[in-house]
């Protein structure tokens, strides 16, 4: 069986494919809430302010994710480029692509105190200084209630 941070890369793989690369893709764990993650995503083509976005992770969860793993997720954040979360995960030293990593260093206004890496992009960080990004969250169908659906 496949654990829920190879599933989640899988999820960046066919999204990437499908709409276009990340400049950050991660799974996140706060410090404040235990056994729960946010998945944290930022693209130039990802919409922040918009649900299409939201509805397009949460199926695409729902079709990776085994019924007991989403539980494990809180909610999906899409964040704009100029996000101080965005910009102090990306330049993290902590976080490597592909491994679970503690975080020693605060990520901007969140304290998160783990997290799973799938893509990051370089970017310059010069550009997007002194511009605050958005922050929404959608909640995610587990893949029980996914399946009826399709069944119905």
């Amino acid at each position: 069986m496949l654990t829920l941070f190879e599933k989640i890369a899988a999820v960046a793989a066919e999204t990437a494919r499908e709409r276009g690369a990340f400049t950050l893709f991660a799974i996140m764990h706060r410090a404040d809430a235990p056994d729960w993650w946010d998945l944290v995503v930022a693209a130039p083509w990802l919409d922040a302010e918009g649900m299409k976005d939201y509805r397009y992770f949460a199926r695409k969860l729902g079709k990776f994710l085994d019924w007991d793993q989403t539980p494990r997720l809180s909610h999906v954040s899409i964040l704009k480029l100029d996000n101080p979360v965005v910009r102090a995960l990306l330049a993290s030293r902590d976080l490597e692509v592909g491994k679970v990593c503690a975080i020693n260093e605060p990520a901007g206004p969140v304290e998160f105190d783990k997290g799973f890496l799938v893509a990051r992009k370089a970017m310059k960080l010069a550009a997007v200084e002194g511009r605050n990004g958005g922050i929404r969250a959608a909640r995610i169908p587990s893949a029980k209630a996914s399946r009826t659906k399709k069944a119905s």
